[in-house]
């Protein structure tokens, strides 16, 4: 856990949860529940996903806790792209300001997915309009074709702001594509059962932010891409355009801006999924 230097070669156990959260709200088995304990009922967004783990946060010399470096931030988007992960998540952000070599490569590494894969990121929970210049926020203002940004919203629909922990979630009409529920303490995910690797995540509780707005998309993605094949480019655009309208401060598509539907991504996708013709001149011989 202390070498930095080489992201998928380290121990991938998550040691503060988050991932594991993240991990849930993807791709949580369902039909689990335990009627002794409530807390282990939870289910995720697609059943089909396989979940890869590649961990980006480690000790760095002397530090006495872990925090993500965006030098292991690209080696492992770097990984995931090699190991043709077709959607990747990130929910987390770098405030760099440029020029910064680092950020260029930051573009590099996601823009070397544009045909396999889709990266979703969180947008913040700064409660801030991250196209203002005054917030270089990477990689959520790259603007690139297969990276989608996620809002997270209330039960009302709403930008999700005020909340105890968090400042609310960060907004923008250029660099913000979608909005997904994620309004603090209304998500409920696993949770890692601890730092031992022989514990396993056995509860469930409540979680907020963008962190968990972005694995409601990632989680949609991943079960579209089991109905059809896309490309990221043709992934993102279906994601929004399915969209539910509703009055979010992020970036318009078609003149409304647009809150997941993840339902009615899959009804439009599957009925546009057409049967292929019959093969001609085949005749059927009685036995």
């Amino acid at each position: 856990l202390n070498d930095c230097s080489d992201v998928q070669r380290k121990d991938p156990l998550d040691m503060d949860g988050h991932g594991t959260e993240v991990a849930g709200t993807i791709a949580a088995k369902g039909n689990n529940y335990q009627t002794s304990d409530f807390r282990t009922y939870t289910v995720g967004v697609t059943q089909y996903a396989r979940l890869m783990a590649v961990k980006i946060t480690c000790r760095h010399g002397n530090d006495n806790f872990e925090l993500p470096y965006l030098t292991d931030a690209i080696a492992g988007i770097e990984y995931a792209v090699r190991m043709k992960a077709s959607v990747i998540i990130g929910p987390w952000g770098f405030t760099v300001p440029l020029p910064n070599s680092l950020v260029d490569d930051l573009r590099t590494v996601i823009k070397n997915g544009e045909s396999t894969a889709l990266y979703v990121a969180s947008a913040g929970n700064g409660d801030m309009d991250i196209d203002a210049g005054s917030v270089p926020l990477w990689p959520q203002r790259l603007g690139l074709q297969n990276l989608i940004v996620v809002a997270a919203t209330d039960p009302s629909d709403m930008r999700w702001v005020n909340k105890p922990g968090f400042l609310g979630s960060n907004y923008g009409a250029s660099s913000v594509d979608i909005g997904a529920p994620g309004a603090d303490g209304t998500t409920y995910s696993v949770q890692a059962g601890g730092v031992s690797p022989t514990t396993t995540a056995t509860t469930a509780a409540a979680y907020g932010g963008t962190s968990a707005a972005a694995p409601h998309v990632a989680g949609c993605a991943a079960l579209l891409q089991t109905i059809r094949a896309m490309t990221p480019k043709d992934l993102k655009g279906h994601l929004i355009k399915t969209g539910e309208p509703k009055s979010l401060p992020i970036k318009p598509f078609a003149g409304s801006t647009k809150r997941l539907d993840c339902g009615n991504a899959v009804s439009k996708l599957l009925r546009d999924v057409t049967a292929p013709l019959s093969p001609a001149g085949l005749e059927i011989n009685p036995p």
